[in-house]
């Protein structure tokens, strides 16, 4: 065997007793090819399971990771692992034998990750934008230009080829590339979260002014398709913009919720970056310029300003946010979608005035968030990783750099990435005990996991009903395309909710007669 400084890998057996389809997500054969390199981690992809990574780091130490289960290689020089791979299939387990010249074989058993829920409304919303020629974004400022939809579809299918919607699935990350992303990102920091109502308020004024006040290249409120990205006319006033918003805000708000629903099911399912290759990404804040410092504090949920009243705007001086809820030792969830990058030039280069340091939980092998989408990216030389709504943090530390040669300071937060909070939400690695139910083998589910504070808004259904806010003409449109939506959802999901308590009734009113009668007969 040739030396070699990487640790490989092949899988040369398998067992697959229920005919699970298998793909990896670097599109090659499953079986029979070579894999590894110094600290790369590749996704299989079970069909009807979910997923499971292996990660490999070669250099000083040779080990392996199958979702986290970890082995240390002990060989002084360069191995190749051949893998015996077992699904048995009545659960969401695996069983890897691992042997190589020279070493005592292994066993590794574990569990396979599931696959995301994906709501069959928030699908038929997103088709409703694209055939309205909302998605994607017209216009690329990269160059060169952005990808076709043929593109987007066949990497749809070999990053996503276990769900029907990877086409969607795939579009979604893509949008998020674009200037759709403010779109996406206004109505989620500017509702007031902690108001209990449904949805969520929101700061109109705020929204209003971001949008007036945006000036990046064509990007601007005098710009028609800019415009109707948000679903309103080009304006020549700040109160033009607040005009029209009123009309449109439950609208605007709706795409917002369910982009980022399917943003973080997309991330979710798309292969994980190895700590040891990427131990740190960085973030230059805020990545909307028109709002400054004193709006990053908005982003989060803890910042006490989401109770109102309505009408007081959401905003917060930078440095009262960094002596409360962001002081060290915090813990922060975010309303928003984040992107970050791999270094701190980079992120430099889209900061105003704050630069964020992230760092991996303790003890993971892979980034479970802080995603790697640049694979799908309108700008193919970017590099973005991206955090999800609802991703939390523990704010470690706070600094101040002087950069540029004009001494110009910038305050440095540095945060650990956190598990999410709710366990079987759609944003959680699901247990098996806490599915309701499993999703099907296209990741779709006819009833989603419950969640008491979904993504910005608070219905019954996890991130609220795809067809809470749908307009009734945007719902006829959706009918004659094949996604029909129930106009009473809510009412036919109370009616169901009901079922139980009236069964229970039946039953016990029946024993209490069978006993009534068994007494009498005793007489």
């Amino acid at each position: 065997m040739a030396q070699n400084p990487f640790l490989k890998w092949t899988i040369t057996r398998l067992n697959n007793p229920k005919g699970h389809l298998l793909w990896f997500s670097d599109g090659e054969s499953v079986t029979d090819f070579p894999r590894g390199a110094v600290n790369l981690s590749s996704r299989l992809i079970v069909g009807g399971q979910g997923f499971l990574d292996i990660t490999v780091h070669s250099g000083g130490q040779h080990w392996i990771a199958l979702n986290g289960e970890e082995w240390q290689v002990m060989a002084a020089s360069a191995i190749e692992l051949n893998l015996s791979l077992t699904l048995p299939g009545n659960s969401r387990c695996f069983i890897v034998v691992m042997k190589g010249p020279g070493l005592q074989s292994k066993t590794i058993r574990g569990s396979i990750k599931p696959f995301p829920s994906i709501s069959y409304e928030d699908i038929c919303y997103f088709r409703f934008m694209i055939s309205e020629r909302y998605v994607p974004y017209p216009k690329h400022p990269s160059d060169p230009p952005g990808k076709n939809d043929s593109q987007i579809r066949t990497l749809g299918k070999q990053l996503f080829p276990w769900s029907i919607y990877s086409y969607e699935l795939a579009m979604i990350v893509y949008d998020w590339t674009t200037p759709s992303f403010v779109r996406m990102v206004l109505p989620m920091v500017f509702q007031y979260t902690d108001l209990p109502q449904n949805p969520f308020p929101l700061d109109e004024d705020s929204i209003a002014l971001m949008i007036w006040r945006s000036n990046w290249e064509e990007y601007q409120p005098s710009d028609p398709d800019y415009m109707r990205s948000f679903f309103m006319e080009p304006a020549d006033s700040l109160e033009d913009v607040a005009t029209q918003l009123p009309k449109i805000s439950s609208r605007l708000q709706q795409s917002a919720i369910v982009a980022n629903r399917l943003l973080h099911a997309a991330a979710y399912a798309l292969p994980r970056t190895p700590v040891l290759a990427k131990p740190y990404l960085y973030s230059g804040q805020v990545d909307i310029q028109e709002m400054g410092t004193s709006r990053f504090g908005v982003c989060f949920y803890e910042f006490s300003g989401n109770a109102g009243p309505i009408g007081q705007p959401l905003e917060v001086q930078l440095p009262a946010a960094l002596d409360s809820f962001l002081r060290p030792g915090s813990i922060i969830t975010t309303k928003m979608t984040w992107s970050f990058t791999d270094t701190i030039e980079d992120a430099m280069s889209h900061s105003n005035g704050i630069l964020l340091i992230a760092e991996p939980p303790i003890g993971c092998v892979v980034w479970e968030e802080g995603v790697y989408v640049t694979d799908l990216s309108v700008e193919s030389t970017k590099t973005e990783y991206i955090f999800t709504p609802e991703s939390r943090f523990r704010v470690q530390a706070h600094e101040k750099w002087d950069l540029g040669a004009e001494g110009k300071q910038i305050q440095v937060i540095r945060l650990m990435n956190l598990p999410r909070r709710v366990v079987g939400h759609v944003c959680a690695e699901v247990g098996p005990e806490d599915e309701a139910p499993a999703p099907s083998h296209d990741g779709a589910t006819s009833t989603r996991v419950l969640h008491d504070q979904p993504l910005g808004i608070n219905l019954e259904k996890p991130f609220g009903d795809g067809s809470a806010l749908i307009a009734t003409d945007e719902m006829d449109a959706l009918e004659r395309g094949g996604c029909r939506l129930d106009r009473h959802a809510r009412g036919r999901a109370g009616a169901r909710s009901m079922h139980w308590p009236l069964l229970l009734l039946l039953i016990s009113s029946a024993l209490a007669l069978a006993l009534m009668l068994l007494v009498f007969r005793s007489y």
